[in-house]
Parts: structure tokens; C-alpha cells; sequence
């Protein structure tokens, strides 16, 4: 064990002060997990007196091995949480950790390594699965991976500007919700269906959509995409994106023949689903084609009862 290499006596250590040590540790990696700096910071006192008091007398750089030793034996994920906050490991350290798991093809070490990087860095708390899967997809070379939580934004002056504690708990209460989407969408049979390129890509739009929603809820800068308009804008998107996503896929594979226009196949595709007629126009606009002036207004008059502004509404769907 690491306590035998480093020559630490592991029976000085009684049970019950050990078991206090790790749940002082759970505690702490549920801080760095959330990103709330006052509850790290109260999280490393409670951690530091239990250190203590547990280790009066004993110089502080061998209380640091020592407890390294105990933490990593027996509990590796909070081991790289917790170390690596304190010994300054950055997202770059845990992904490249991740890159090699993958290329081993260590899918299960992979997904874990994912795992510390979704909660301290990304989304926060991703279900196994979806880490599973978009390890698998890594191991095509495809990226599937979820963009960090920024910690600075570039403004029109080319000047960074730091986010606040604030800004990034906001950022973070908006993005988190992408999980619940991402883990519905893998279990989906439209899902199944797709070839991994397209998995890949549509695991990420979900993603980069709920970003551009949290930057905006955050820190007030317009999304890029027309899901993360929705997102940003409308009340509760939550429930539609899915399958506005898979439709949006499913338009990608769609080819033109004698018989049929894609754009007639989209509408049939649509028109199969348990939509509202003022969703499906927006889907299909979603999917790339054109609404008359009459349903243009109509879809307007929609975005405005989910909660946009008019003047979002005639810029998401703009009259000429």
C-alpha cells in the first residue's frame, strides 16, 4: 500500500477518526463538485481541524502524505478531486488523463476520469451512461465532450473579463440541465438508429446549446444557435428540445426523390408527431425550411407566449 512505501504506520490511525476523515473528504468533494467557493472554503477547515487533531505533533508535510495514502487506497475519485484542487490540477491534467484512458481502451477508468471533469468543471453530475457512451464515441475520435464552464469571456475590446462566483453558479444552475437532456437523447431509439458521427454531433449540439443559454443567463450574451435562443429565452424548453433534435437529425439524413421533396418528407415526418400546429411550424423552421408571412406571424405570436420578447421573436424568426 501507499502507508507501507512511504513508511507510515497505518494502526496509529483509529477507525472511527478515519471514517471522520472521509466523510470530511465527501464533504469536500461535494464542494469542489458544486463550485461554491464558501462551501470548499468551509469544507477545508472542518477537513483541516479534523487533520489536527487527528495528527498532533507530526509534521504537516507527512500528515499530507500520509493522508494521501489513506484517501487514494480507499477512494481513488475523491483522491483526484481533492489533490488536485490542492495541488493546483487544471481541466487539461484530468482530460489528458482521460485521452489515455481512452486509448488504452479503459472505457470504464475512462468514464470515471469524465466524471471528475463533468463535476468539477462541466455540467456537474453526468449519469454513468452518458459518460460511458461519449467515451466509447472518444474512442472513434469522435467528440462528444461537454466545453468547460469559461472562466473568463473575451469582450469586443479583445480584454478578458473574469467571471464572477456568482455568474459562474448561475452559468452553472442553466448548463446542468443539459445532462437530464443528453442521458434522455441516449436512451432514445431515434438515438440507436443514427450512426456514430451522428450521435457525436447531436450529443454535442444538446451541449453547446444549453452553454450558450448559461452564458446568457450568466452574463447577458446573445447565443449563437437558434436552440440556444430557445433555451435562453423561452420559460421551459426543456421538455421540447428532444425531440426537436431528433427531428432535426432525422431532416439531415433525409434525400430527395421522384416522388417526394425533402421538404414534403420533413413535413410528413412532423406532422407524425404530438405537437401543437405552432410547434411543428417552428420545427420545421428549426429544420431548415421556410414559413409563409401568415405562419410567420403566427410562430412569432407562439415564441411570445413561452417568454420571449417580441423583439426576440422577430429577430429568431424575422418577418422578410
Amino acid at each position: 500500500s501507499n502507508s507501507v512505501m512511504n513508511n507510515y504506520d497505518m494502526s496509529i490511525l483509529p477507525l472511527d477518526r478515519l471514517n471522520n476523515i472521509l466523510d470530511s473528504f465527501k464533504s469536500f468533494t461535494g464542494a469542489l463538485g458544486n463550485g461554491d467557493s464558501a462551501s470548499i472554503g468551509k469544507a477545508f477547515t472542518s477537513l483541516a481541524t479534523i487533520f489536527g487533531e487527528t495528527f498532533f505533533g507530526l509534521p504537516i508535510s507527512n500528515i499530507y502524505k500520509y493522508v494521501k495514502g489513506i484517501i487514494r487506497n480507499a477512494d481513488e475519485s475523491s483522491y483526484i478531486k481533492v489533490f488536485g484542487w490542492m495541488d493546483g490540477l487544471k481541466s487539461n491534467n484530468v482530460l489528458d488523463s482521460y485521452r489515455q484512458r481512452v486509448a488504452k481502451n479503459d472505457i470504464s477508468g475512462a468514464s470515471e476520469v469524465l466524471s471528475i471533469a463533468y463535476s468539477m468543471y462541466k455540467t456537474g453530475n453526468a449519469d454513468r451512461e452518458t459518460l460511458v457512451e461519449i467515451a466509447k464515441l472518444s474512442k472513434e475520435g469522435l467528440n462528444a465532450v461537454a466545453k468547460n464552464i469559461p472562466d473568463y469571456i473575451t469582450n469586443d475590446k479583445d480584454e478578458k473579463v473574469y467571471l464572477t462566483d456568482d455568474q459562474k453558479a448561475d452559468f452553472g444552475k442553466t448548463y446542468v440541465r443539459a445532462n437530464a437532456q443528453v442521458a434522455k437523447l441516449i436512451k432514445s431509439s431515434g438515438y440507436r438508429l443514427m450512426d456514430s458521427a451522428s450521435k457525436a454531433k447531436s450529443i454535442k449540439k444538446i451541449y453547446d446549446a444549453y452553454y450558450e443559454a448559461a452564458r446568457f443567463n450568466s452574463m447577458g450574451i446573445e447565443p449563437d444557435s437558434k436552440l440556444g435562443r430557445l433555451l435562453a429565452y423561452a420559460s421551459d424548453y426543456d421538455s421540447d428540445i428532444l425531440a426537436t433534435m431528433l427531428l432535426i437529425q432525422q431532416n439531415s439524413q433525409l434525400v430527395e426523390t421522384k416522388r417526394q421533396t425533402r421538404k414534403e418528407q420533413a413535413v410528413k415526418l412532423v406532422n407524425h408527431q404530438s405537437m401543437g400546429r405552432m410547434q411543428k411550424l417552428l420545427t420545421l423552421y428549426l429544420m431548415g425550411y421556410g414559413v409563409n408571412a401568415e405562419n410567420k406571424r403566427k410562430v412569432q405570436a407562439y415564441l411570445v407566449s413561452i417568454g420571449f420578447s417580441k423583439k426576440q421573436a422577430e429577430e429568431f424568426l424575422p418577418s422578410n
